[in-house]
């Protein structure tokens, strides 16, 4: 019952959305916004925002410089935005929480930025709320995974922080005093937990994300659109068959028709729920034929028995599948991928050599 009063609740919301287009406001997420940009502006701070990277970007220079050099057709967004329109378009490279701890902090600011400047299509965030309802990026609730929590409670450098460790229960300043640290040892860095707002204003006009709501606590109307039409970056992130619609396509479908409205398109790019199994893949078509939405199906981790299921949809449907195992992670399945016709691939640990593989097969 709550999830359907939920779903009848986010329908009224996106429907008043889409009638008064512009003009539409969601005051409660905008005074969180605006009393998260006075916090940080009146505070000196040691790290860097959204804001400081934007107003100099000079500040940013990628720890890959000098190893990497991206292909500048890659860099274009408005070919990312027409090639992900067409079903039968190039392979979208999708980087799994940015980076994983190559050079930067998984889910991190400066991973986004790292993988932009590479050349990436998609960046996939996680995304959680603080005690004082800001959209953060982070892959776990707890604290102690990714940031050096546990050691400044060893030095005794925690005072007047909150006992627990799950995210929910810290605001978005109390956070900032952490750092995020990187790889399997844990290595202390200076960057810290970056909100949504932050990863939409960079990846604006650069790359989409695709979010990752574990916890089911993100809402399109109040959590995104918001910040959507703050920044006007309409076609940043894009919509999943989540963020409290799993129970309604008309909710989806009306975000989507909202989104292209705003973009001059005819549809909003998305991918639906994942469907691994020949009878999920043609639920999933039937829906989006049903509902007229982007035709993009998501078929889960690459598993070569099961590769052909996907043949009576290649060049109809934008289909996206990841290389998340470490033995799937690499060119010679990448290639088999794209020979296959799947078009949209996540890297888990080797998302530049990811983009270099497409830069060569599209590019070069």
């Amino acid at each position: 019952m709550k999830k359907t009063i939920a779903a009848i609740l986010s329908l009224l919301m996106i429907l008043s959305l889409a009638a008064c287009g512009e003009n539409a406001e969601t005051s409660t997420a905008a005074d969180t916004t605006e009393a998260t940009e006075t916090t940080e502006a009146d505070v000196e701070r040691d790290y860097y925002i959204a804001d400081d990277y934007l107003a100099n970007p000079d500040l940013f220079v990628p720890a890959w410089k000098g190893e990497f050099t991206p292909n500048p057709a890659m860099l274009d967004f408005e070919e990312k935005w027409e090639s992900f329109l067409k079903p039968d378009g190039r392979m979208l490279t999708m980087g799994h929480r940015g980076e994983r701890n190559i050079y930067y902090p998984e889910n991190s600011l400066e991973a986004i930025m790292s993988v932009i400047q590479a050349g990436v299509d998609i960046v996939e965030l996680d995304v959680h709320k603080t005690l004082d309802n800001v959209v953060v990026i982070m892959h776990d609730t707890d604290l102690l995974g990714t940031t050096n929590l546990a050691l400044k409670r060893l030095e005794g450098d925690d005072d007047g922080l909150p006992e627990s460790n799950s995210i929910r229960d810290w605001t978005l300043d109390e956070l900032r005093q952490l750092r995020l640290t990187k790889g399997s040892g844990g290595e202390e860095t200076e960057y810290v937990i970056p909100t949504l707002e932050d990863a939409i204003r960079v990846c604006k006009d650069h790359c989409f994300i695709s979010l990752d709501d574990k916890k089911n606590e993100i809402d399109w109307n109040m959590d995104i659109f918001t910040l959507l039409k703050k920044h006007e970056a309409y076609r940043t992130v894009l919509p999943i068959f989540n963020y409290g619609t799993r129970s309604s396509f008309d909710v989806l479908q009306l975000i989507c028709k909202t989104l292209a409205n705003n973009t001059g398109a005819k549809y909003a790019p998305f991918l639906i729920k994942t469907q691994s199994t020949p009878e999920g893949l043609a639920e999933s078509a039937e829906q989006i034929k049903t509902y007229d939405l982007f035709p993009g199906l998501r078929c889960g981790e690459y598993d070569a028995a099961s590769i052909g299921m996907f043949k009576d949809y290649v060049g109809k449907y934008r289909i996206y599948m990841e290389t998340l195992s470490t033995p799937n992670d690499n060119a010679d399945v990448w290639k088999e991928i794209d020979k296959a016709g799947i078009n949209v691939v996540m890297s888990n640990n080797h998302t530049y050599e990811l983009i270099q593989y497409v830069a060569d097969a599209y590019f070069n």
